[in-house]
C-alpha cells in the first residue's frame, strides 16, 4: 500500500474528531493533547473508515471519489467500508463510540 502524506493524515484525524464532536478544531495542532494521544493507537484506515462510511452513504460520493479524497485504492476503500457497516450491524458502535448519520 501507498504510504499517505503526513499532512493528509492529520487531515483525516481533525474529520474525524469533529465527525466524533471530539473537538471543533480546524488544525491537528489545535486537538487536544487525548485526541492526539488516541491517534497514535490507530491506522490510518481506522480512522478514515467512518468518514468513507459517511461520505458514500450520507453524501452518497462514488467510490473513485472516496479513493481519491483518502488517497487509498478503491479495493482498500471497499475493504474499510465493508468492515465498519460489519461492525456498525453488529452492535451499532464501531471502536465503542455510537455512529450516526
Amino acid at each position: 500500500m501507498m504510504e499517505v502524506p503526513i499532512l493528509v493524515q492529520k487531515k483525516m484525524c481533525v474529520l474525524y474528531a469533529n465527525h466524533y464532536k471530539l473537538s471543533e478544531a480546524d488544525t491537528y495542532e489545535e486537538l487536544p493533547e487525548g485526541v492526539k494521544q488516541m491517534f497514535l493507537g490507530m491506522e490510518y484506515t481506522d480512522i478514515c473508515a467512518p468518514l468513507i462510511y459517511h461520505d458514500r452513504n450520507v453524501k452518497e460520493h462514488s467510490w473513485p471519489q472516496i479513493a481519491r479524497r483518502y488517497l487509498l485504492p478503491q479495493t482498500t476503500v471497499f475493504r474499510v467500508e465493508g468492515k465498519f457497516v460489519k461492525n456498525l450491524s453488529e452492535n451499532g458502535k464501531v471502536n465503542g463510540a455510537l455512529v450516526g448519520k
